[in-house]
């Protein structure tokens, strides 16, 4: 008998915690009209991403990038991509002028439509060449050959679609145009840079490494 008073308890409890869901359910299945005054759980606007660009092109390269973070928010009249990062890589015509790459971006969008939305596209990048040795020279200062690698900041626009999936998710494809503004000559503050390999400062050659415009599609899921 000691045990009654706890079972009844656990009985009450979950007839308290049950029964109203189970009847507010069994009401909007027999009254289905009373759905639309029920309360809904607002969706969040912040959402995470994923995304991949299969091909990007820029004046001498070919581009293939991941993004594996991205950081959303989604209103209805902004489409904010509040911060993202991104790895690739580049393949020009020349073999040494293949690099690996990062950017760190920020895109802001306003909504014109429900599926499309447009904005300005600014990111830092850096690019590393592994083809490519190079040292620092200011005057009489020279650093050691090593890896050469540059990084500066780049700016551009994005055209973007957004098709709503089921859960929640959203499918979008990005259409990137990016100025990239690294460089391949000046470094900074008085220093220079100085190629291992003298024909790399040719002109020619030197068109391999330059910065330039690119053209870039991208496809993210959102969720």
């Amino acid at each position: 008998m000691s045990r009654t008073p706890g079972l009844i308890f656990l009985w009450t409890l979950s007839m308290l915690i049950f029964c109203p869901a189970a009847r507010a359910a069994s009401l909007l299945e027999e009254f289905p009209g009373l759905e639309r005054y029920a309360y809904k759980e607002k969706k969040s606007p912040f959402y995470l991403g994923v995304g991949v660009s299969p091909a990007g092109f820029s004046e001498r390269k070919f581009l293939f990038s991941v993004s594996p973070l991205q950081f959303h928010y989604r209103s209805e009249l902004l489409d904010v991509e509040a911060a993202g990062l991104t790895i690739g890589w580049s393949q020009p015509k020349a073999s040494y002028g293949a690099s690996q790459f990062f950017l760190v971006r920020t895109v802001p969008k306003i909504r014109f439509f429900d599926v499309l939305s447009v904005g300005p596209f600014v990111a830092y990048e850096g690019h590393l060449f592994r083809g490519v040795t190079a040292r620092l020279r200011k005057g009489r200062q020279i650093a050691p050959y090593e890896r050469f690698s540059s990084a500066h900041y780049a700016w551009g626009g994005v055209v973007s679609e957004s098709f709503p999936l089921a859960n929640g998710r959203v499918f979008k494809i990005n259409q990137v145009f990016l100025q990239q503004r690294y460089s391949v000559r000046d470094a900074g503050r008085g220093w220079r840079y100085e190629y291992e390999r003298e024909e790399i400062e040719l002109e020619d050659k030197l068109s391999d490494l330059e910065p330039s415009k690119v053209f870039s599609l991208e496809i993210a899921i959102l969720f």
